[in-house]
């Protein structure tokens, strides 16, 4: 965009009765209202989310998704996306190079839950990497546990490992097990990857653990063959 002072928003409107709008924020979300009872809610002219927001009714709902752009006006089904905004300060030149962004729509029955509208923007918005290859099939690792997002994997600050960052993104309780081909050991840790007393069973690469809502849960995973 050449012009300055302005903004460019992609609107939707959804035949979708409802107050309250979900929007994802980071490991978690959270609700919102969707109508402008107060003069708070009529100067919210915008609010942020991370990958997708949700307005639903009873049985019907539609998320909508967007890789990098994170600003949105919601009211009851009418959602308008930021695309672009030009402003004169504090940066004159913010957004003049051509920006390229995916949005998705997803029209799902029930809620956001239901619907596991998380998982969904995952797939939606981090395309896979196709290879050509002759290894045929096969699966490193999974997740079981309703509600349960692998955030990262990754090697430890020690170099002894594997950390996998995980948390719950439906408000509920559980049991889940992560499977890992190589795992042999498994601890619960902090975020500086300090050992938690906490317990975790890990036997034949799956790892079984406790999880709270919304918790996000550390897991330092060794094996052979993680080190180098």
């Amino acid at each position: 965009m050449r012009d300055r002072q302005r903004l460019l928003k992609l609107w939707f409107n959804f035949d979708v009765n409802t107050d309250k709008a979900v929007f994802e924020i980071p490991f978690g979300n959270i609700e919102r209202p969707a109508v402008g009872n107060t003069s708070f809610d009529l100067a919210r002219f915008e609010v942020p989310f991370l990958r997708w927001l949700d307005v639903s009714e009873g049985g019907y709902g539609v998320a909508v998704m967007s890789s990098v752009k994170h600003g949105a006006f919601v009211r009851e089904g009418k959602i308008g996306i930021s695309m672009a905004t030009t402003p004169v300060f504090p940066d004159p030149l913010a957004e003049a190079e051509p920006e390229e962004a995916l949005v998705v729509l997803y029209p799902h029955i029930g809620d956001w839950r239901s619907a596991d509208v998380p998982r969904e923007a995952y797939s939606a918005l981090y395309r896979p990497l196709v290879v050509k290859g002759k290894a045929g099939e096969a699966s490193l690792g999974s997740l079981e546990g309703r509600g349960l997002i692998l955030e990262a994997l990754k090697r430890a600050e020690d170099g002894d490992g594997l950390v996998a960052r995980i948390y719950e993104a439906h408000n509920s309780r559980g049991v889940g097990v992560f499977r890992l081909r190589g795992v042999e050991e498994a601890e619960a840790v902090d975020i500086l990857e300090r050992r938690l007393l906490k317990p975790v069973k890990a036997s034949n690469g799956a790892v079984e653990f406790e999880y709270r809502p919304y918790e996000i849960i550390t897991l330092k995973l060794k094996g052979k063959s993680f080190n180098p």
